[in-house]
């Protein structure tokens, strides 16, 4: 090796052969990126392949970069890290599969596929973090000056700034999410305004770093003003844990001069002084104009901070944010119930509202734990939250270590804000997981990666491992942490097991949004396919449908298919939307489970529409499917009656009018008592293409079928039902083979899907 890296110690960095240092650049980088897409691969040989790349990098990385002992402990913990995520990933991303992507994974109607887009948004979050500690090392080691990298931070966070400070200023909506219009504050290039804010307090330290070491004044008034610039853009986030930091980084200031002032910064305190006044003038000055109302949706910040105090005032802690402590509440529970390996990436979203069912809770809140602790107990286990921490903490030890070795002067200020700013997120962690947010992890990780280089530079050697103990331990603690991860996948915690567990409420069920009330009633929206159970307590069985316009509109309208135990039962089309009460009778279905699946041909989506900032994709909404006890009179899937001379059928009485219905596809007619010498039927099918399609209609009885007859024209046809066939029976049900509609097909404007036309001669 070469005096350079025996030096330093870092096992990152070796031979100092450009070939190989590039190998290395190239190896982390793939890993980075394979890794961060990984879970969007959806196709199992894809996955299959990825897991191979992984692991050959993995390889590289154990092999190459492990050779002086002086930090490889350090390394095999962040592998160790990254195979703990994977395996809990892959395993609950295989058991979301198996359940079906319409399948109900939580009792708030949130299915399997929003199950599986939580685990891939938290499992990049989490795995990135040793990743870019594995790059960010790699990066600032070769950078001779790792304080002139760091400076570039918030530089990289002005495009961002100066669109926020635009959005607050000027425009709210200008490339704002809706949720950030609606609560007035901006989030500049990213999607969320907590992160915002959050990047922002990151970066502000850096900026008085700038101001404090750069080498001339004109560089150094930049670093002022952007400095201004960024707590103008913290107050337009409206962030509290933003202007929380802010506040704590400003106490430590005064620590870190103390432990600075001995080196060439001495001889400048006047200077130093009046940075930190100019910085404090400027931001009160901002909130001056922004708490006096000069721009309304900026005051965000002023009002949230006043809310708050008004709240603690009143009510404590617990009355300061009661929405938080019920999540952290619930994030106990599910540590308390699977302590070792957790409920997986994302599963506090997908479990929390169970676990709250289950202690007979209600659940209209549903967010993140508001704490990073928390948040990562609860998904990766103790375990996973420790080693967490401990990235966390061993790089703050590392330099505490090393602290008389780091030279006075510039070098000391970056240690020591980078310190302070490490050890002040970690308290901020308190109020919530800000590490979720992609645009705060990475700055975070520079923190941290910029930490460990420093104290490698300065002589510090994490200390070795033994191999055999490493490699026991570790086999060990990845078993129980697979046990722990199956229990809660494919076990008697799984997904599967869930669905036919006592106290599951959704059997069978998907496709359904939360009921809505409307106006009194009761009604689910569906997505592009719905199905639910229900137990049958009698033979008749029927629901509302109401249809919007968005999605039923032009020349095809929607149509609306209705399976029943896997049957195509019927098919109705809605044009201009509408409401339409759909009953049917089944015979012998009392006392049974029935399965209803509903299937639409188009969706709308008010968001995208514009239409509000309803995010969902909406088919039709139902009434709740249920059963009724009395059987209507006039019988059940009949349009109005109809009447004409009755010349059109031979055997029609002269003196009497021809009244008929039409049906739909299914109708069902109640049969009277005084009805002892049986009935004649006149049936006609008014398909204007069934000379090419014939249509069957069959006339059904509880028992069986009575009558079947193809129908190949449009003429009346005559049955004659005999009283001994229908002396035991209540019902008879007309089925045709397939509906017309002649609004889909141009003919006229009615609507209607029609079956055929039923004439009783004698009356039942």
């Amino acid at each position: 090796m070469s005096s350079r890296t025996h030096a330093t110690g870092n096992v990152l960095i070796y031979p100092a052969r450009r070939a190989s240092k590039a190998l290395t650049a190239a190896n982390g980088i793939v890993f980075v990126l394979l890794s961060v897409f990984s879970l969007w691969f959806a196709g199992r040989y894809d996955a299959a392949f990825l897991g191979v790349v992984l692991l050959g990098t993995a390889r590289h990385v154990i092999s190459d970069l492990a050779r002086d002992e002086k930090i490889a402990g350090f390394n095999y913990l962040l592998l160790f890290y990254i195979l703990l995520i994977l395996i809990s990933a892959t395993m609950h991303y295989s058991a979301l599969g198996a359940l079906g992507n319409l399948a109900y994974i939580t009792v708030s109607f949130k299915d399997a596929s929003w199950g599986i887009e939580t685990l891939k948004s938290a499992a990049t979050v989490y795995i990135l973090l040793p990743l870019l500690l594995f790059l960010l090392v790699h990066v600032f080691y070769e950078v001779g000056t790792s304080q002139r990298f760091l400076l570039w931070l918030p530089i990289m966070m002005v495009p961002s700034l100066l669109l926020g400070l635009y959005q607050g200023i000027f425009d709210i909506h200008f490339h704002n999410s809706n949720l950030g219009v609606q609560l007035q504050r901006v989030s500049g290039l990213v999607s969320d305004f907590n992160g915002f804010g959050i990047s922002l307090f990151l970066v502000f330290p850096i900026c008085i770093l700038g101001a404090l070491v750069g080498r001339r004044w004109l560089v150094r008034l930049s670093f002022l003003c952007l400095s201004a610039a960024v707590i103008g853009g913290i107050f337009l986030s409206g962030s509290r844990t933003a202007f929380l930091g802010v506040t704590l980084f400003g106490l430590t200031v005064p620590l870190i001069w103390i432990w600075t002032r001995q080196g060439a910064l001495r001889r400048s305190p006047p200077f130093f002084i009046l940075a930190v006044l100019f910085v404090v003038l400027l931001a009160g000055a901002i909130g001056g104009i922004i708490s006096q109302g000069r721009s309304p949706k900026s005051s965000v910040l002023a009002q949230r901070l006043q809310a708050s105090y008004v709240k603690f005032k009143e009510n404590g802690i617990a009355g300061l944010a009661p929405n938080r402590y019920a999540m952290g509440q619930q994030a106990l529970r599910l540590i308390a119930a699977s302590p070792l390996s957790g409920w997986g990436p994302g599963g506090f979203w997908r479990n929390v509202d169970n676990v709250r069912f289950k202690n007979n809770e209600k659940f209209n809140y549903h967010d993140n734990t508001h704490n990073h602790y928390l948040q990562m107990s609860s998904e990766l286990g103790l375990l996973g939250a420790l080693l967490n921490v401990f990235f966390h903490i061993w790089p703050l030890y590392m330099i505490y270590s090393v602290r008389k070795r780091i030279p006075r002067g510039k070098d000391r200020w970056a240690v020591g804000i980078s310190f302070a700013v490490v050890a002040i997120m970690m308290v901020l962690y308190l109020t919530g997981p800000h590490t979720m947010l992609v645009d705060v992890l990475w700055i975070m990780s520079a923190y941290l990666a910029f930490l460990i280089v420093t104290a490698l530079k300065q002589g510090y050697a994490f200390g070795g491992v033994p191999s055999r103990l490493t490699a026991i331990g570790s086999g060990i603690i990845t078993i129980f942490f697979l046990l722990g991860s199956y229990d809660n996948t494919f076990g008697p915690n799984g997904y599967s097991a869930m669905q036919k567990a006592d106290w599951w409420p959704l059997k069978g069920q998907y496709g359904f949004y939360p009921p809505e009330n409307w106006s009194g009633e009761t009604m689910m929206w569906t997505k592009e396919k719905a199905s639910i159970r229900v137990k049958a307590s009698s033979n008749l069985f029927g629901f509302k449908a109401a249809a919007f316009p968005h999605n039923s509109d032009g020349a095809q309208g929607l149509t609306l298919k209705i399976r029943l135990n896997d049957r195509l039962w019927d098919e109705v089309n809605f044009f201009n939307g509408g409401v339409k009460p759909l009953y049917y009778y089944i015979p012998s279905i009392r006392g049974q489970e029935l399965e209803l699946k509903i299937e639409v041909s188009r969706t709308f989506n008010p968001g995208r529409m514009g239409l509000s900032q309803d995010p969902r994709d909406l088919g039709v909404a139902l009434s709740p499917p249920g059963f009724l006890k009395i059987i209507p009179q006039d019988g059940i899937g009949f349009y109005g009656w109809k009447t004409s001379s009755g010349k059109q059928i031979p055997e029609w009485p002269a003196d009497q009018l021809l009244k008929y219905r039409l049906t739909g596809k299914r109708a069902s007619l109640k049969i009277q008592p005084k009805l002892a010498h049986g009935a004649t039927f006149f049936l006609k099918c008014f398909h204007p293409d069934i000379k090419k399609r014939p249509v069957e209609v069959k006339i059904l009885g509880e028992t069986g079928i009575l009558r079947q007859v193809t129908f190949k024209d449009n003429q009346w046809k005559k049955f004659l039902v005999e009283s001994y066939e229908i002396k035991d029976l209540k019902m008879l049900t007309f089925h045709v083979s397939r509906t017309w509609n002649p609004r889909l097909l141009g003919i006229s404007e009615d609507g209607r899907d029609r079956g055929l036309a039923v004439a009783l001669l004698e009356e039942m």
